[in-house]
């Protein structure tokens, strides 16, 4: 679990030396170009208006983990392609969840609520401070590609705020089935 605003994050300074010139620059998306608003990616804000945090926590953890477990097997990463194939992924998601944390207390209606909110809603993703300036810099100087574990709504949500066209090469896992 992704515990909202429970990660830690350590960097250690790492220094290479690189004998080539470098012509271009991969990104993975989350994290490096944007974060998701709730401080994990699959408890969105709308999730928040039905799901209690405290009872989220309180679970036992082998209980949320086989809940999780079980849910995840909807949104693993085949190939798939469009938002709608992403949505019913979501929406089985969810629904499992409610299904195997009965305290959370949502019902189906609210799981599909829930999953259309997660897939078209795109103030889900918090852009980091001066993405668009940082890329448009290096897209000065460098060719610039994405490497990422995404959904299809991913390329909606880059498109939107602008930033899609920075991207000379994207490779997305439900793309590749990875």
């Amino acid at each position: 679990m992704g515990e909202l605003g429970k990660k830690q994050i350590k960097f250690r300074r790492i220094e290479m030396t690189i004998n080539k010139p470098v012509r271009g620059i991969f990104f993975d998306l989350g994290w490096t170009i944007f974060r998701p608003a709730t401080g994990d990616w699959r408890i969105t804000v709308k999730a928040l208006e039905y799901i209690n945090p405290q009872i989220l926590w309180s679970i036992p953890q082998d209980t949320f983990n086989t809940a999780i477990s079980k849910a995840n097997e909807y949104v693993k990463n085949e190939i798939y392609k469009t938002e709608e194939e992403e949505l019913e992924r979501y929406i089985n998601y969810y629904r499992t969840l409610a299904e195997w944390l009965p305290e959370i207390h949502i019902t189906y209606e609210q799981a599909e609520i829930i999953a259309y909110d997660r897939v078209y809603n795109d103030s889900n993703y918090v852009f980091l401070d001066h993405t668009t300036k940082t890329l448009g810099d290096l897209k000065q100087k460098y060719k610039l590609g994405i490497i990422s574990d995404t959904d299809p709504s991913i390329k909606r949500v880059l498109k939107n705020a602008g930033i899609y066209d920075y991207f000379d090469n994207m490779t997305l896992s439900f793309e590749l089935g990875e």
